[in-house]
């Protein structure tokens, strides 16, 4: 959805086909297509202008403008801007989230030598870098939640859930949310007597840098929830239709699709986290045991193999992940209509498509707490046993012996 955030003030028509279309427009057409098309560039000159301002600063302006270049050589180029500042009010770190920041730019070149043979070529820009998306609590955590942890042991502060419409909430850095979206195409059609032959090669490359303080607090729970995403996309396709005045015409059609996508994503904890996670294992345990009493027996429960003791929930430690994703198709197409009378008109068509896609992942956590297995009737048992020693004493005034442990046990 990122790819599509560019307006387009010089649209000529927007054509909405009911399912299926795959025998007119190739692959991903079955459940039907919306065709946005843009109007060529004119050998008259003209264009249009748009502009409007709001509350909070809002300004959104567009245009387009087009004429001739030469006899044979016309163009056209359209822009806009769209800004706003932010309405919602981060008290983590004294800035607007919510705002508007976007502008794009496409131009045109459109050569038409003859009446039956044109070439048009379009390349667009567009950009987003803009604060967003600010959250706010709409109910408050049960019990000695995350809410109350936050707020009452770490000083931490969090929207409140009474009044979600102050626009108000907390973070710890502003938010990144910044797009760049290019591409361009090249169209060309030649009629030779009844029969018109098309090609359009495009091209189109997205970039996404993202990161948000996704704990929505003042906290530093989530120090870090970063995406770094890039897709590549190349389409060839090559079309030969007729217009003859008998009462059989079609199209045959072929189809070629390239993309590839590269993301790289991280959710790294924060400075609190720790002692969050701390206050926590309290909660649930009804006040038995700290974070750092658990790392102490778990680490007992292995005969001290595995040191577990200040390593878990610890800040720039989480999860990383990587992908990677090709995809190659080409489908082949055509229809036949057969005009049976002036109010009559058969249509047949058929479609092949191959479609395949390579995909790697590669996904590396490196938090210690989360890799313990705790789940292993071994470490259990260890740990059972580790704390059976610990208290034995306490409650049976016996020695922790081997053989009175197990009596006990």
């Amino acid at each position: 959805s990122a790819s599509m955030i560019t307006d387009l003030p010089d649209v000529q028509r927007i054509e909405v086909l009911r399912g299926p279309q795959s025998t007119l427009f190739g692959k991903n057409a079955s459940a039907g297509v919306i065709s946005l098309v843009t109007k060529e560039p004119q050998f008259k000159l003209g264009g249009n202008m748009e502009a409007s301002y709001g509350n909070y600063n809002a300004i959104i302006a567009k245009g387009y403008i087009t004429g001739p270049l030469g006899e044979n050589v016309a163009a056209s180029i359209a822009a806009g801007y769209n800004k706003r500042d932010g309405f919602v009010t981060d008290l983590g770190n004294n800035t607007k989230s919510n705002e508007r920041n976007r502008w794009f730019t496409r131009g045109q070149l459109l050569f038409e030598p003859s009446s039956d043979f044109k070439i048009r070529l379009i390349g667009d820009y567009s950009r987003i870098d803009e604060n967003c998306c600010a959250v706010v609590n709409l109910q408050r955590s049960p019990g000695v939640g995350p809410s109350q942890i936050i707020t009452n042991v770490l000083g931490g502060k969090i929207s409140d859930p009474a009044n979600p419409f102050a626009d108000v909430t907390y973070s710890n850095f502003p938010s990144t949310n910044k797009i760049d979206n290019w591409g361009f195409s090249g169209q060309m059609d030649y009629g030779v007597g009844p029969l018109k032959l098309t090609s359009i090669t495009a091209y189109r490359k997205t970039k996404a840098i993202t990161n948000q303080d996704s704990d929505f607090t003042s906290g530093d729970l989530l120090g870090r929830n970063y995406q770094n995403l890039r897709i590549d996309t190349f389409t060839q396709e090559f079309r030969a239709a007729t217009d003859w005045d008998g009462p059989i015409n079609g199209l045959l059609g072929a189809f070629y699709f390239n993309e590839t996508i590269n993301q790289n994503n991280q959710l790294l904890l924060g400075n609190d986290f720790r002692t969050y996670a701390d206050y926590l294992i309290r909660g649930q345990s009804g006040g038995a045991f700290t974070l750092p009493q658990v790392e102490q027996l778990l680490t007992a429960a292995t005969g001290g193999a595995n040191n577990y003791i200040g390593q878990s929930f610890v800040s720039g430690r989480g999860f990383t992940e990587q992908y990677r994703l090709k995809n190659e198709a080409f489908s082949i197409f055509g229809q036949v209509d057969f005009k049976v009378s002036d109010r009559l008109t058969l249509t047949g068509g058929l479609n092949y498509t191959h479609d395949s896609k390579a995909y790697t992942t590669n996904n590396v956590s490196n938090e210690v707490f989360s890799a313990i297995p705790l789940s292993s009737p071994t470490l259990l048992a260890g740990a059972a046993q580790v704390l059976t020693a610990q208290t034995f004493n306490q409650r049976t005034g016996l020695a922790p012996t081997p053989a009175n442990i197990g009596a006990f046990a």
